[in-house]
């Protein structure tokens, strides 16, 4: 059998025990979409379920007794039930791995429908293209170019005057207790978006426990900070604002703050008119903003639109030591378009031997998700040093050189973490490449906040 043949045996013998037990469609859901489903598939499914994954391809025949062409054709099965309790809240199947830790609730009916709707077009074909496909084909590199916008919540449509007063009031530091921090003081454009901090730096100079992530691409996230603890980002703008630790502001002074503020109140009404000026629309507007914070300019974007020059010779060479499943490996968690699997890992480092921070495990307490954080965009990342999730890696080539070395012996850590085996002219070329997917962007101008009374730089 060939590797897609493979795949795909394996993809839908245990994709279809994730999503093929689900209540009937109620008549306000929307109907399955196998196009939805494909893209469903490529942001959740393929880190197991694909030529990239197929180092790990058991984890899929860990369920021999369900055979692939009855899962597809039968709607009774006397396990259901607990296979679909053992997929949403853990269990011996989706724990052999942290490449699936159980999703809960976290597709909506609608989706997972679309989902099989997508297996089932591809069980129908005799043949067919990867999903995920050769790191070497001209089609799958296709995939990793980025949208030119992310998708919006019905509830919070982009429109102008939304983004302005988002970007407003991201960089005011009114925001905070002591009107001295803004979001832009540890998501700076001049740095990544990020703070260039190994931890970042809170209420009254407070050191916080994680390194500031860049919101660069974050509109694209399937779920947001590096536990996972806020699914959209108009939750995760109110997450900063609150913490005792960050900018520890009670929402109610801020909605007194910006009722002192008739520039403010008028943009309120404007941007968002019949709705109350309160922190839920604060953080409308300023996850409004963050949406058009979106780079898809690099030299590695320009080289997919066509432009062969727009990469160097060592950086192309680079693209294969990133893509090649037996040289670095690294697109099977930083993977297309966005390079990041939205999963989460725990990747060895050796302060994740403890129990200080044990990452996603908090907001969901299953012990193969213990340590475990989220895995980083990395376009731009030649732009925000330090690294990791604790800052731990102070340049690219520490980073490279972790994954070299290999992980620390952690019980939990992730398949993935075998020391990759590349020379040093390899590594230098994946250093390259990691440079090449830095954006050039226009001129990024913060708002002057002199003309607004009431903030801390009066």
């Amino acid at each position: 059998m060939s590797w897609w043949g493979k795949t795909r045996a394996s993809m839908v013998q245990l994709t279809l025990l994730v999503v093929l037990f689900v209540p009937p469609t109620s008549a306000s859901e929307t109907a399955p979409d196998p196009s939805v489903g494909a893209q469903l598939f490529r942001d959740n499914g393929v880190l197991c379920h694909s030529k990239l994954g197929m180092g790990e391809g058991y984890l899929a025949m860990a369920i021999p007794d369900y055979p692939t062409t009855n899962l597809v054709n039968t709607s009774n099965t006397g396990d259901r039930d607990r296979i679909l309790e053992v997929v949403r809240y853990g269990g011996s199947l989706t724990g052999i791995s942290t490449y699936m830790p159980p999703w809960g609730d976290e597709l909506r009916p609608s989706e997972i429908r679309s989902v099989i709707r997508f297996i089932r077009r591809i069980r129908k074909q005799d043949s067919g293209t990867a999903v995920a496909g050769s790191p070497m084909d001209s089609a799958d590199y296709r995939e990793w170019r980025l949208p030119t916008q992310a998708d919006e919540p019905e509830y919070n449509r982009s429109t102008a005057e939304r983004v302005a007063l988002g970007k407003q009031l991201f960089f005011d530091p009114m925001m905070s207790k002591d009107r001295d921090i803004s979001c832009a003081s540890c998501h700076d454009p001049a740095k990544g978006w990020s703070d260039g901090l190994a931890v970042g730096v809170g209420h009254r100079g407070a050191l916080l426990t994680r390194a500031s992530p860049s919101i660069i691409n974050s509109a694209f996230n399937k779920i947001q900070m590096w536990d996972g603890r806020f699914r959209t980002l108009e939750d995760q703008v109110r997450g900063p604002i609150e913490s005792p630790t960050e900018m520890n502001l009670d929402p109610a002074i801020l909605e007194e703050r910006l009722n002192e503020r008739p520039e403010y109140i008028a943009a309120f009404a404007q941007s968002y008119p019949g709705e109350p000026m309160n922190i839920d629309t604060i953080a409308k507007a300023i996850a409004a903003f963050e949406r058009t914070v979106i780079h898809r300019n690099s030299p590695f974007d320009q080289w997919l639109d066509g432009d062969t020059a727009a990469m160097s010779e060592a950086q192309l060479r680079g693209m294969d030591v990133f893509m090649d499943e037996d040289k670095g490996h690294c697109a099977v968690c930083h993977s297309a378009p966005n390079f990041t699997d939205n999963g989460f890992h725990n990747v060895g480092l050796d302060q994740q031997t403890t129990d200080e921070d044990v990452g996603r495990y908090k907001i969901k307490p299953i012990k193969e998700v213990w340590g475990a954080f989220k895995t980083p965009i990395i376009r731009d990342v030649a732009l925000t040093a330090p690294y990791f999730h604790d800052g731990s890696a102070a340049t690219l080539s520490d980073v490279i050189a972790h994954y070299r070395k290999g992980s620390s012996p952690v019980e939990q850590v992730s398949l993935n973490m075998k020391a990759i085996t590349i020379s040093d002219q390899e590594a230098s070329d994946l250093e390259q490449f990691l440079h090449a997917l830095t954006s050039e962007e226009a001129p990024f101008e913060a708002p002057v906040y002199q003309t607004f009374a009431g903030s801390a730089v009066d």
